[in-house]
């Protein structure tokens, strides 16, 4: 069956349900659970990490951006990723709806949206040097749920999350320095290998 364009940006009716979900589960965690502070704080993860790429911010926002949109749903038309705008993932992320929820060109990317009493944003956020001939890009990760994440099992799992996040964000700067063409061509196979191990890796972290 062909998918088409509707398949994944929602239509008004579930924009508007998964705008309604979204805003229950936030209003919900933005409540105050624990008399600590300390333990409401464990209530949030947050994940910061960045990478530099010499290249000019401008090419790096737009191959960047063509990475993260066949990741997240290679169907999805990047002339129509609009900013306050809601899209299903493909079938690999669990067709997962999401809010696009900035888009700033050569200056930010970012998503979030709410899963099982939690929220969820990813951002990604581009400076270039005073030359424009590298560009930084931060990654930032945060999750914010129901319970304080205080015992071991917890911990595990939230410390599981944040180095699959990590890795995903390498793979994702490995195949932007493929596309921007900062990898030489004998190289190529042997990034690409990288690239497939650690993506087989995450799969395998419980």
């Amino acid at each position: 069956m062909k998918i088409v364009m509707r398949d994944i940006k929602l239509g008004i009716d579930e924009a508007e349900k998964a705008q309604k979900e979204y805003d229950d589960v936030k209003n919900y965690l933005s409540k105050q659970k624990y008399t600590s502070f300390y333990e409401e704080r464990k209530r949030i993860s947050k994940l910061f990490c960045s990478m530099k790429l010499s290249k000019p911010i401008e090419e790096v926002f737009e191959a960047f951006l063509d990475i993260s949109i066949e990741d997240i749903n290679p169907n999805i038309n990047k002339e129509d990723f609009e900013e306050g705008q809601w899209y299903r993932s493909s079938k690999k992320n669990n067709n997962n709806l999401f809010r696009l929820e900035t888009l700033q060109k050569n200056k930010e990317i970012s998503l979030s949206w709410v899963a099982k009493k939690q929220l969820f944003i990813k951002s990604v956020k581009f400076k270039k040097n005073s030359s424009n001939t590298k560009t930084k890009l931060t990654y930032f990760d945060y999750v914010k749920g129901d319970t304080s994440i205080q015992g071991f099992f917890e911990r595990h799992i939230l410390n599981t999350y944040i180095k699959k996040q990590v890795l995903a964000f390498r793979i994702q700067i490995f195949k932007t320095s493929i596309k921007l063409n900062l990898v030489k061509e004998k190289d190529i196979p042997k990034v690409n290998k990288k690239i497939a191990k650690l993506s087989e890796y995450i799969k395998t972290m419980i």
